[in-house]
């Protein structure tokens, strides 16, 4: 899978609380990409999965480490939503997933976590600086 958009929110307070889970998950940023996944049955939730461009939410921490920064994350506290559905890979389906997750995104934070005030949104783009970002 290769990232077709990539774009990182800060959180200033460094933590979210993920909807439906008792502690808060400590993080710096959230990662909001733009993914084409092939579908078909998922192995870990036995659910089929459509093929498409997807907008994966994770919170994220970075850190540094003796001059080597990294990017960590907690294993099941972001989500995944289908922004097009589409039987192959194709330009037009990839400029029309930007177009989608423009309108998206923003609800798509507050329906995965119960304090969505406290991430800085202002950092997402508008429309135009996110089509400019990817190289298109």
């Amino acid at each position: 899978m290769k990232d077709i958009l990539k774009i990182y929110c800060k959180v200033p307070r460094g933590f979210v609380k993920a909807k439906g889970r008792a502690e808060q998950t400590r993080c710096t940023h959230l990662k909001c990409e733009i993914m084409y996944e092939l579908g078909g049955c998922s192995l870990f939730t036995g659910q089929d999965c459509k093929r498409g461009y997807y907008l994966h939410i994770t919170p994220v921490e970075f850190g540094d480490k003796g001059g080597v920064v990294f990017e960590s994350f907690t294993a099941f506290t972001g989500g995944k939503f289908l922004l097009v559905e589409c039987a192959r890979r194709s330009s037009h389906k990839e400029t029309l997933a930007k177009v989608m997750y423009e309108k998206v995104v923003r609800t798509a934070v507050k329906q995965l976590f119960d304090d969505p005030e406290t991430i800085d949104m202002s950092a997402l783009p508008d429309l135009e600086a996110g089509l400019n970002r990817s190289g298109t």
